[in-house]
């Protein structure tokens, strides 16, 4: 869990990048370090506790004790949208078009984070879901806690402020 929280607040390029970052200068620290696809496996397996010590984090730290926190939303692809075929993820990922990546097949991916940086829940979504829903769904998940949906985080204690991709006509 240590290496896969070091993992996200470090600035590595990939999954790889990171592991190989791990080989050369972690391995005294870590002398058990698994191989990579195991180390990844891993890290799907303790997805939970992973995003649990992450939310305590947020909470240990008051990371919400600010007066807004910032919500954005981004592509995450995970292949080109315009090939053929199913894809390694069929079923779950789907086609979306972003303003960043252009088409691409995979997720939706909606973050918020704290004044300080530090992100405070997150969420996914289809590639192909508009901001204005994703960011509805978001805060009723936020209001109303469900154990099923941890990674969302607590309520804001302020504002939340967002860029003009989520106007719409939300009553919040």
């Amino acid at each position: 869990m240590t290496l896969a929280l070091f993992r996200q607040w470090a600035q590595f390029g990939s999954e790889r990048a990171f592991y190989r970052y791990a080989e050369q200068h972690l391995r005294t620290a870590f002398p058990t370090l698994p191989d990579r696809s195991q180390f990844n496996c891993l890290q799907r397996c303790y997805a939970e506790a992973i995003t649990a010590f992450g939310l305590f984090l947020v909470s240990f730290t008051d990371a919400q004790d600010y007066h807004y926190e910032r919500i954005d939303s981004s592509g995450i692809a995970v292949r080109d949208g315009k090939q053929r075929g199913e894809g390694w993820l069929a079923g779950q990922a789907d086609i979306g078009k972003s303003p960043r990546i252009g088409w691409y097949e995979g997720f939706h991916l909606l973050v918020c984070s704290a004044a300080s940086g530090m992100i405070t829940g997150y969420g996914f979504g289809q590639a192909n879901t508009h901001d204005q829903l994703l960011i509805e769904t978001f805060l009723t998940a936020r209001a109303i806690p469900q154990v099923e949906l941890a990674c969302i985080g607590k309520p804001a204690q302020g504002s939340y402020i967002a860029d003009k991709g989520f106007a719409g006509l939300l009553d919040w």
